[in-house]
């Protein structure tokens, strides 16, 4: 066999799978909540009562892997980001991929994110904010951090380079 036909063997598979479906990018989504019922404290009688809050957007993608956050989500198979969060403080960490039934499950510091790709739908949970108490260290005013529940949906989206939420 000549180098030709050598090279030919080796190179095609290789050029055919850059060609026709190669390496492709993690799945991104971009979620809107809908609803947000959850708790907060009124300012006069310094109670807690139902409250409907403002919902929020989030961009499910797989952790950027970079000099600015080399320990951030490394392990983590997505990261679940607030869009305009530039501290990684309500970042939802997604240990596994989607699982059977299309689900993803995303935990970060109090809260649960769930997110079913088949259906669009997520389920957002915040239980910090309330058991803790007035003494609490990590907040200055009881019920600065409301505990809430969020429903949403989100969509997939194409990554664009160099963009961040």
């Amino acid at each position: 066999m000549n180098r030709i036909h050598a090279l030919c063997l080796v190179g095609l598979p290789f050029l055919w799978s850059v060609a026709f479906g190669g390496e492709t990018s993690p799945p991104r989504y971009r979620c809107q909540g809908n609803q947000v019922t959850g708790f907060t404290v009124d300012k006069k009688t310094q109670r807690w009562v139902a409250a409907r809050l403002p919902p929020k957007q989030y961009v499910i993608r797989a952790p950027e892997r970079s000099p600015e956050a080399p320990l951030i989500g490394q392990d983590s198979v997505f990261v679940v980001v607030e869009v305009g969060d530039q501290d990684w403080s309500d970042t939802r960490f997604c240990k596994e991929d989607f699982d059977a039934a299309g689900e993803l499950h995303c935990s970060g510091w109090g809260d649960e994110f769930h997110f079913n790709r088949a259906t669009g739908r997520f389920l957002h949970v915040y239980a910090h904010g309330y058991i803790e108490g007035a003494n609490n260290p990590y907040f200055a005013v009881e019920g600065e951090t409301p505990p809430f529940l969020e429903i949403g949906r989100c969509e997939p989206e194409k990554p664009t380079p160099g963009r961040r939420e």
